[in-house]
């Protein structure tokens, strides 16, 4: 897990995000996508994030089918009430996700 945070703040650095901005996501709905490993919102743009060390050509292709399902999911027109959306975790130091719905 400590890769993925590390790509996390990385992220959050060069997109000028306060720390615990670029957050995962789970997608409990999906049986493909399941999770991303960051997604950083921005006024203009979401950026969504997979990280892996691995070489292998079917990982990458996995990750790809991954951010082209959560890209779909991210344009698609914002869910109804009582339809399922993606999880977003906390920001570091247990502050409620800022862009989460409240709940």
């Amino acid at each position: 897990m400590a890769f993925e945070d590390e790509v996390r703040r990385v992220a959050e650095a060069v997109w000028s995000l306060q720390p615990g901005e670029c957050t995962p996501a789970w997608y409990d709905d999906d049986p493909v996508l399941h999770e991303l490993d960051g997604v950083a919102r921005l006024p203009d743009v979401t950026h969504m994030l997979m990280a892996t060390t691995s070489r292998r050509l079917d990982k990458v292709k996995d990750d790809v089918k991954k951010l082209n399902i959560a890209a779909e999911k991210e344009e698609a027109p914002r869910p109804e009430k009582g339809r399922k959306m993606a999880h977003y975790g906390r920001p570091v130091g247990g502050a409620p996700c800022r862009v989460c719905p409240k709940v």
